[in-house]
């Protein structure tokens, strides 16, 4: 969901966090994986060349905008403060979490956590942690242990009708359809 960024001198430059499938791009990934596979002799730079094709036509074809050395710096603090909210959210998913203990997590306030993680992740904190959470009981219902109602559970629901609304939500699908 992140926008990422390549350097280059004193200029970072941002691509968009989403690039539809792209024949260019699929023809690039396919020929480094076949040089990685192959391993021939000068495979490592081959491989290099392409990123490097790689690089520069997204740079050209989708890079929002290049950011100051400053910019990218303030990004990168953001981005600590955030990743230690995800972090809490990885242990913690199965507790009751609230909005207060992800802000309190990123030592900021509520509305500026808030508008700072849903601005980078494209999803607000509480959306997010039901995102994991469903795909958490969904990997509970795969294994085949476990009911729709104690996956939820286990995955931090306490309301079943929430949780099946909220995986309808992520899945296209019911719950019970992923069970073994």
């Amino acid at each position: 969901l992140n926008d990422f960024s390549v350097e280059f001198s004193d200029k970072r430059i941002v691509f968009q966090n989403f690039i539809e499938s792209d024949p260019f791009l699929q023809d690039k990934l396919e020929l480094i994986y076949h040089e990685y596979q192959l391993k021939s002799l000068g495979y490592k730079l081959a491989i290099k060349g392409l990123m490097s094709e790689a690089v520069a036509y997204m740079a050209r074809n989708y890079a929002l905008r290049l950011m100051s050395e400053k910019e990218s710096r303030r990004r990168e603090k953001q981005m600590d403060l955030l990743n230690t909210a995800i972090s809490y959210i990885k242990v913690h998913y199965s507790e009751n979490i609230s909005l207060k203990q992800l802000a309190d997590a990123a030592c900021l306030s509520e509305s500026r956590f808030s508008h700072l993680f849903t601005e980078t992740f494209s999803a607000s904190p509480m959306n997010y942690l039901n995102e994991v959470r469903v795909k958490k009981a969904r990997n509970l219902l795969r294994s085949g242990e476990y009911r729709v109602s104690v996956a939820a559970l286990l995955s931090g629901f306490s309301d079943l009708n929430n949780f099946r609304r909220q995986y309808r939500k992520v899945y296209s699908e019911v719950p019970s359809s992923t069970l073994k």
